[in-house]
């Protein structure tokens, strides 16, 4: 028997106030016994390692088997045609964020931060609940595509010059995986498993507007840096398909048998 814990220190604050108590009730009083009967708990990065030490459980149960892209995704989209369809030039950069548009992604931080960038082609890759407050907030170089197909996704991933992913909860973030393997340099916060997940793109503090602000200066000024994480960052892509982490878990099923 195996649990993908997938990382369940979720930030307080981004669910309501009584689920944030359920939660530190539970682990205090039924997580460890709840663990004990796990004969493997998989985690989907390093840093989840230490998170589940404090409930006692020792590391040669835990065994690392992170999430994954298709190793079709390595191959590259034509960029080309998301710009030609939203009449964005090939000498514009281009700053994309792609996933649910929801607070707790920290796309307002983007939001805000457009009407510094005035030269700069804010696009936005998703649908949800907090369009409008994202559209309230932004400058006129923001566009908003909703929800888009698996290949103009890619498409938008090829022809975005600096992916930016402000998320403040991600056990993960595979998006930063698919920037990576479309050969674009990533920025994220320093949140959940994001910076082990993003080991060589730029990494900001969470929240710190500041802070985001000079991290994205410093990759659109710097062309030399941005290829150097674009070259890193599709060696690592390459590493992490679906069918690598499947060999994984199978090795893992081989031992428990």
């Amino acid at each position: 028997c195996l649990l993908t814990a997938h990382w369940p220190d979720y930030p307080k604050g981004l669910r309501p106030g009584f689920l944030d108590y359920l939660v530190s009730l539970y682990d205090k009083i039924l997580a460890k016994s709840c663990l004990k009967k796990f004969d493997k708990i998989c985690i989907v990065n390093e840093l989840e390692r230490n998170w589940l030490r404090k409930f006692n459980i020792s590391n040669d149960k835990i065994v690392l088997t992170p999430n994954g892209i298709p190793s079709s995704y390595l191959k590259q989209a034509n960029g080309d045609k998301f710009r030609k369809k939203y009449d964005i030039k090939k000498d514009e950069l281009i700053v994309l964020c792609l996933s649910r548009l929801h607070k707790s992604k920290g796309l307002d931080l983007i939001a805000k931060l457009s009407h510094k960038f005035p030269d700069i082609k804010f696009v936005f890759v998703g649908e949800g609940g907090f369009l409008q407050e994202l559209k309230r907030l932004s400058a006129n170089n923001c566009f908003f595509t909703g929800k888009v197909s698996e290949e103009e996704k890619l498409q938008a991933l090829n022809a975005s010059d600096i992916f930016i992913h402000p998320s403040h909860f991600e056990a993960f973030g595979i998006v930063v995986l698919e920037a990576f393997a479309q050969k674009t340099p990533v920025i994220t916060s320093n949140s959940g498993g994001l910076p082990w997940v993003n080991d060589i793109g730029l990494i900001f503090e969470d929240n710190n507007l500041k802070d985001l602000e000079e991290k994205l200066r410093l990759l659109i000024n710097n062309k030399e840096l941005r290829k150097k994480i674009v070259s890193k960052g599709y060696e690592k892509a390459k590493n992490y398909t679906w069918e690598k982490i499947a060999d994984k878990f199978e090795e893992v099923y081989k031992k428990l048998i």
